[in-house]
C-alpha cells in the first residue's frame, strides 16, 4: 500500500501543476497574437533551466552530462522526439488552448496514455494487461464525457 501511496501522491502532484501552468498559459495566450513567439520563449526557458539544472546535477552527483556508450543514432532519435513532442505538439497544444475552454483541452490531450499503450504495442512489442487497457478504456470514455 505505501508503494501505490508513493506512486498516486507524486502523480497527483504533477497532475495538479499542469493544470496550474495550463491555466497561466491560458492567460498568457488571451494577451499573445502569435502563439509561434510564445514556443519561442517557452523553449528558450526550458534551455536554458534544463542546462542549469544538467550541469547542478552533474556536478553535485559527479557524473558526466553525456554518456558516450550511447549511439548517435539514439541521440538523433532524442532530437526528432523533441522536435515532434516539443515543437510540433506545443504548437498545436497551444492553438488549441488559446481558442477552446481549457478543461475540454485538457481533457483531450491527456489522453496520451491510449497513445502509449497502443505505441507500445505496435512499436515496443509490449503486452498490456487487462487492467491496462481497462485503464485506457475509462481514459477514451472520460475523454468523451468531458468534451460532449
Amino acid at each position: 500500500m505505501g508503494a501505490i501511496i508513493e506512486l498516486i501522491a507524486p502523480a497527483l502532484l504533477v497532475s495538479a501543476l499542469w493544470a496550474t501552468s495550463s491555466l497561466m498559459q491560458k492567460h498568457v495566450l488571451s494577451h499573445v497574437k502569435s502563439v509561434s513567439s510564445i514556443i519561442i520563449i517557452i523553449g528558450l526557458i526550458m534551455g536554458v533551466i534544463s542546462a542549469v539544472f544538467a550541469l547542478a546535477y552533474a556536478t553535485v552527483f559527479k557524473t558526466q552530462l553525456f554518456d558516450k556508450s550511447v549511439p548517435t543514432s539514439v541521440w538523433g532519435i532524442l532530437v526528432l522526439s523533441v522536435c515532434i513532442g516539443f515543437f510540433l505538439a506545443y504548437y498545436i497544444y497551444f492553438s488549441l488552448i488559446k481558442n477552446n475552454p481549457v478543461y475540454i483541452v485538457i481533457a483531450l490531450t491527456f489522453t496520451a496514455p491510449l497513445f502509449v499503450l497502443l505505441f507500445s504495442i505496435a512499436v515496443l512489442n509490449q503486452r498490456i494487461t487487462l487492467c491496462g487497457a481497462a485503464g485506457c478504456l475509462f481514459i477514451v470514455l472520460g475523454t468523451i464525457l468531458v468534451a460532449n
